[in-house]
């Protein structure tokens, strides 16, 4: 699990715990090191992506995490899934 302290919409800062299947290293990374995020077409969300790092010849995709974990983005993610397990309910009936 992590816990990541997110700017709040009013000022200050909102603790928001995340669940992790695993965490292999913690960096820190400067930013004269992170080049923008590539265009990725239609098939991923880019403004997900903060941007990429070399990180020992290989290559790190950086999760924008203010955006990702934003409230309407979460609210967004949890109206699709109840109308698709509401869908899903309607062709089991």
């Amino acid at each position: 699990m992590a816990i990541l302290s997110l700017p709040g919409l009013e000022g200050g800062y909102n603790d928001v715990g995340i669940l992790l299947d695993a965490v292999c290293e913690v960096l820190e990374i400067p930013d004269s090191d992170i080049d923008p995020s590539p265009t990725f077409g239609v098939s991923i969300r880019g403004d997900f992506i903060q941007g990429i790092a070399t990180i020992n010849e290989r290559f790190a995709i950086l999760l924008n995490v203010q955006q990702a974990l934003s409230v309407s983005e979460l609210s967004a993610m949890a109206e699709t899934v109840s109308l698709q397990h509401f869908s899903d309910d309607a062709e089991v009936a």
